[in-house]
């Protein structure tokens, strides 16, 4: 009798058992499991246990799949086409997946091949025709690392229409058994099909080492709202045409743009006009793009919020004015503008951006910047970033002080060698805006009453935040300045920051 009694867990529902489980097991599924995994224990102990588990959506909706995820040597046996997670896979077809690859080529299972005639190890193949291509109609995420031109055709040939419920993916190519650049771009035997009617494929990340033109994966560029290009060196060329073929719906972009020479100029002469109204977010890598300064004489962007630039430019540094038009037909709806200098990894192939003081920041003095000119278009800009080495002209600082430009600033990074000239435009910005705002008396009496004037027009608005970088030189000047700005009770919610470059 007592040991009838001893399986308290008959008396649980299956959500509480469900909910117990879900403190055990691994998410998301990894395939094969690593070792000691409770989920592979708890599947064993009875048959309601193992269907509970097998039907709860999300243990199975998130899958990673690594072949070398374990060292255990039954985990690293297990083939793919036995595992008891893909066995789940083809039986439950009611759940949505959303299906990670990883691959590790510093294992020597996973090496690329450098004989492109050598067929790929049937852990490759496996991943695919075991695992992808099976799960094809249920699958709404892809990331994808593809190691061998071999795995990369047999993805992008796959026939038309089988997934046909993606949403995402992400495509990492790697150089494919093409190490040297010389050999030029991957090329497919067979056309590729596998993105044809995907009808709900809003979102796509591309990582390339090996030449491939992005173009060529024929994406349905007309209805994608994100497109991440941004550890992916492309031509102007490219970059005008997947912008323009994407121009009706693309809402977030990141892109990184690489000019070799200046016969891309005239390759661009003739470039489409582009209207991208629904574009809001875009950030832009940019590698020597004073090579083709009209590079955004034909783009239009109606609705964008927010713009990052990083740049690096060996030849001239910063050349503002390409920017002016570029930002015309945003000014009503931009809120966010940052410039950041780009430091090169030891030759870009995909790292992230460095930025400093220090960093490449020529500025040539014949080249004018009229930054007046772009501070009048950024008018309802909020939070704005300057490169360092970029000099704010005297006429700029006054009238941003006075509130006349970029009146609805808020949050402001720039770089002064002196700094005392942006503290204390920062004052001046404070006092202005606590005047106008029907204040009475000044700020240092700090009064509680606050009248407002219908003759008086819209004030603007506090400067909340200030980064500001500058030389070590000047810290006991600005020290000082800063703590009387601080004691104006028209910048007590003032946040200053202040870091200062070593010389």
């Amino acid at each position: 009798m007592l040991t009838k009694n001893m399986d308290f867990t008959k008396q649980l529902a299956d959500k509480i058992l469900l909910s117990i489980f879900s403190y055990l097991m691994e998410f998301p599924s990894m395939l094969p499991p690593s070792a000691g995994e409770p989920g592979l224990t708890l599947l064993v102990v009875c048959r309601r246990w193992r269907q509970i588990i097998l039907h709860n959506p999300p243990k199975w909706t998130n899958v990673v799949v690594s072949p070398t995820v374990s060292s255990n040597d039954f985990n690293a046996h297990i083939k793919f086409d036995t595992c008891w997670l893909k066995l789940d896979v083809h039986r439950h077809s009611r759940h949505w997946l959303y299906i990670s690859l990883i691959h590790d080529h510093t294992l020597p299972l996973l090496q690329q091949n450098t004989n492109t005639a050598v067929q790929p190890s049937g852990v490759e193949i496996d991943m695919l025709e075991n695992i992808i291509f099976p799960t094809a109609r249920r699958a709404k995420c892809l990331s994808l690392p593809f190691c061998s031109n071999h795995v990369a055709e047999s993805f992008l040939t796959f026939p038309r229409g089988q997934f046909y419920f993606l949403e995402s993916v992400e495509m990492c190519f790697l150089e494919c058994g093409q190490p040297e650049p010389a050999k030029g771009p991957a090329k497919y035997s067979k056309p590729i099909t596998v993105f044809q009617n995907s009808p709900f494929l809003r979102h796509v990340s591309i990582i390339t080492n090996n030449g491939l033109n992005p173009v060529t994966l024929l994406l349905p560029w007309y209805q994608l709202t994100t497109i991440n290009l941004g550890f992916t060196t492309i031509p102007p060329k490219v970059f005008i045409t997947i912008l323009a073929e994407s121009s009706p719906s693309l809402s977030t972009g990141f892109f990184t743009v690489k000019f070799t020479s200046p016969k891309s100029r005239k390759q661009n002469r003739h470039s489409p006009r582009i209207l991208a109204s629904a574009l809001e977010h875009l950030h832009l890598r940019l590698i020597n793009p004073s090579f083709d300064c009209d590079i955004f004489k034909h783009v239009r962007l109606s609705g964008l919020l927010s713009l990052r630039v990083d740049l690096y430019d060996s030849n001239v540094g910063w050349m503002m004015g390409m920017y002016h038009k570029l930002l015309l037909h945003s000014s009503s709806t931009l809120h966010r503008v940052e410039f950041w200098d780009f430091l090169l990894p030891g030759g870009f192939g995909g790292g992230a951006a460095q930025s400093s003081l220090g960093g490449p920041h020529l500025v040539t003095p014949r080249i004018k910047q009229n930054l007046d000119g772009l501070f009048s278009i950024l008018r309802m800009v909020r939070v704005l970033r300057l490169p360092a080495g970029l000099h704010i002209p005297e006429t700029a600082i006054e009238l941003i002080a006075q509130g006349e430009m970029l009146p609805l600033l808020e949050t402001l990074e720039v770089a002064s060698y002196a700094g005392m000239d942006i503290l204390s435009m920062v004052k001046e910005r404070n006092e202005v805006a606590y005047r106008r705002g029907g204040f009475e008396g000044t700020s240092i009496s700090a009064p509680s009453v606050c009248r407002y004037d219908v003759n008086c027009p819209v004030p603007p608005t506090f400067l909340s935040e200030v980064l500001l970088w500058t030389s070590m030189r000047q810290m006991r000047q600005v020290k000082s300045c800063v703590a009387f700005i601080r004691s104006l009770s028209s910048s007590h919610k003032t946040r200053i920051r202040v870091l200062y470059n070593a010389e």
